[in-house]
């Protein structure tokens, strides 16, 4: 997880996440959300830059089972909008 504090964009990205402490949060939710449950498949609809679809598919990473991740980001104003392309 310290790689998404690599990029200063994911820092300021609203959810309290916290560089002097590593701190994911909300991100540890969406972590153990990911690793207790254990879907093969997790979707996920609006992302600015993409921290929660990035923390899920590390969760499902961890768990060594192939899993996919759905991303859909449906703000024109994202950069990555399937309704900007």
């Amino acid at each position: 997880m310290a790689s998404l504090f690599a990029d200063p964009q994911m820092v300021r990205m609203g959810h309290g996440q916290t560089l002097e402490d590593l701190n994911l949060w909300p991100g540890w939710i969406y972590d153990a959300s990911g690793r207790a449950l254990r879907p093969k498949k997790a979707g996920v609809i609006g992302s600015y830059r993409g921290f929660v679809p990035i923390v899920i598919a590390k969760a499902l990473f961890d768990n060594g089972a192939n899993g996919k991740v759905c991303f859909v980001a449906p703000s024109p104003s994202s950069p990555n909008s399937i309704l900007t392309q």
